[in-house]
């Protein structure tokens, strides 16, 4: 399986302790240099961000054709178009991305995509997370993370919490 991510999700993770998570899931994801360039910057002031650059099972792939990243960039930042265009580039399976604007855009262009959220939860059914939910959202939304309560509570439900 083919994951690419772009930066939140992997900020997110690293934020609360929980990087390893992609790991166990995916075995490997794959971030394009804006991502790569983007968590560098965020690791110069909250150094545990450099644990997810530091990961082994985290791969910087460069673009082939960069000029569809630019097109891209009139709708979401360079991190997301870059992520989306190395989606396409490596027909991936899944697209991890957050902000609304490019998930809304990956939608339009028929993009597998979950966000961090959908991440736990399916780590959760898969049995690779064995824990209670609510406390690993709320811990996600304590350091900033966005999300409508209604969103996560409808989440926790249907994990059966």
């Amino acid at each position: 399986m083919i994951v690419v991510s772009d930066t939140s999700c992997l900020c997110y993770l690293a934020l609360i302790g929980r990087e390893g998570l992609l790991r166990e899931l995916y075995h490997e994801v794959v971030v394009p240099p804006a991502v790569a360039a983007e968590l560098a910057r965020g690791a110069a002031t909250l150094p545990a961000i450099q644990r997810m650059l530091d990961a082994s099972w985290l791969i910087v792939r460069t673009l082939n054709h960069s000029e569809r990243a630019a097109e891209l960039l009139e709708e979401v930042d360079a991190g997301e178009a870059e992520a989306i265009a190395l989606y396409e580039e490596l027909k991936a399976d899944l697209l991890l991305v957050d902000d609304m604007d490019a998930r809304e855009l990956a939608r339009k262009l028929g993009i597998a995509r979950i966000g961090l959220l959908g991440v736990f939860l399916d780590a959760r059914k898969s049995g690779v997370l064995n824990e209670p939910l609510r406390p690993v959202f709320e811990s996600l939304l304590e350091h900033g993370f966005r999300a409508s309560r209604s969103f996560v509570e409808r989440l926790l439900k249907e994990a059966g919490e």
